[in-house]
């Protein structure tokens, strides 16, 4: 028998009418679609000739044919369906052409042979799960008109190396190349919105990302566990860092947060170990719950005077501490009283005589959280030797007059108290001041 003669001619038959042994399948050009189920495990069928005028590859159409070793999809065919190629252990050479619009949930998932596919610029949508688990795919090109990656499209993709998203993608969605363990290069485009939850989690070969100036959201978890990144750059336009972002991301040293971002989320830079240097800049309104905790090689930080809120833990087990600045503020709240007695007799602030005693009297000093630790007046003598005595009745005023807005911070000043717990700080630092 010719190999013509061995094909089998679909025309559009029920599944049930599909003998599971075919090896060799050939698809009418009066076909639009191929059926769900068609072939569902024909493991021996290992030539599939697809014609043009085909529009859609239905749902689980060669699902689990694991002899399958290439396929030609023709310009005519606009979706390619959910679960079409799954499994399809052999799969290798996957043409698409222009013409594509969509590429379902799951469609290529598991095709552990597949090295290399290129999207065509027709394609809107890759679906969730589409090329999970193509374990060999090493090769993968995206060309300009593609919206969306929607959520696990490329999970465990372990041998890819690099990519480049176009600009006019959107949205890299939920999982999208976590455990994509040797990504090393990524490149974003400005256009993209929104970098999901988890989006490139547990790369471990990924050493650098520029988030462009269009993104304003880096969700949950996106590049937690990037053992080797060591170089993220964030442009302004950003809005919010979200819950563990940049988890135990080891090698990072250096971070500037652009002034667009309003909050910086719970365990944001947690376990950063090797992070040295963190510049935030005005514009800044909160830093939640043990957001730098366990970073013990942060140096120096800055708080910014629009800082409103720094919640508990935010720098719990920060060990290595250099310096931490505050807004220059400081200086305004303290320029209509001298201290320059304090300071001549190098007595410490739990004797500041009263006539001088802004921040002895009524527990100011516990109120502001002033830390007293070994070293630390130096730091400070410069300022307050700069600023003038007042008579002690002014002073009395004085008290009276931002007594009330210390009231409205005393819940602030708790968060600050447990935020600094196990920071092993060498200086007194007067501690957000800029409310006054």
């Amino acid at each position: 028998m010719t190999n013509e003669q061995k094909a089998f001619l679909y025309t559009g038959q029920p599944e049930y009418d599909i003998p599971r042994n075919v090896t060799h399948v050939k698809v009418d050009s009066s076909v639009k679609m191929i059926g769900e189920w068609a072939f569902l495990i024909c493991s021996q069928l290992s030539i599939v000739e697809l014609r043009e005028g085909l529009d859609v590859i239905g749902k689980v159409a060669f699902h689990c044919c694991t002899s399958l070793e290439r396929i030609t999809i023709p310009s005519s065919v606009r979706v390619v369906g959910g679960r079409a190629f799954e499994g399809c252990t052999q799969l290798k050479i996957v043409k698409l052409c222009e013409g594509l619009e969509r590429i379902d949930d799951s469609a290529f998932h598991s095709c552990t042979s597949l090295q290399r596919i290129t999207i065509p610029s027709t394609v809107k949508v890759i679906g969730e799960w589409a090329f999970r688990c193509c374990t060999r795919l090493k090769f993968f090109e995206i060309c300009e008109g593609l919206e969306r990656i929607d959520a696990w499209a490329f999970d465990n993709c372990t041998s890819l190396q690099r990519i480049t998203i176009p600009s006019t993608v959107k949205v890299i969605g939920e999982y999208a190349y976590r455990c994509c363990t040797q990504l090393k290069i990524v490149k974003l485009c400005e256009g993209l919105d929104r970098i999901d939850n988890s989006a490139f989690e547990n790369c471990p070969s990924l050493e650098r990302i520029t988030i462009p100036s269009t993104v304003k959201v880096i969700g949950e978890w996106a590049f937690h566990g990037c053992t080797q990144l060591k170089i993220v750059e964030i442009c302004e336009g950003l809005e919010r860092i979200d819950a563990w972002a940049f988890d135990k991301c080891t090698s990072l040293q250096r971070i500037t947060i652009p002034s667009t971002v309003k909050v910086i989320d719970k365990y944001a830079y947690r376990c950063c170990t090797q992070l040295k240097i963190v510049k935030l800049c005005e514009g800044l309104d909160r830093i939640d719950h043990s957001a730098f905790e366990n970073c013990p090689s942060l140096e120096i930080i800055n708080i910014p005077s629009t800082v409103k809120v720094i919640d508990k833990y935010a720098f719990c087990s920060c060990t290595g501490w250099d310096a931490i600045e505050f807004s220059n503020e400081t200086e305004k709240f303290l320029m209509d009283v001298s201290l320059r007695k304090w300071l001549v007799d190098d007595a410490t602030y739990y004797e500041l005589p009263q006539r001088y005693s802004l921040l002895a009297r009524r527990s100011f000093p516990k109120r502001l959280c002033m830390i007293e630790l070994t070293t630390g007046k130096m730091r400070i003598r410069d300022l307050l030797t700069r600023i003038p005595s007042i008579a002690s009745q002014d002073l009395d005023v004085h008290v009276d007059s931002i007594d009330t807005e210390l009231d409205t911070y005393e819940e602030l000043q708790k968060c600050i108290d447990a935020s600094l717990e196990n920071c092993n700080l060498g200086f007194i630092i007067p501690q957000v001041l800029s409310f006054l």
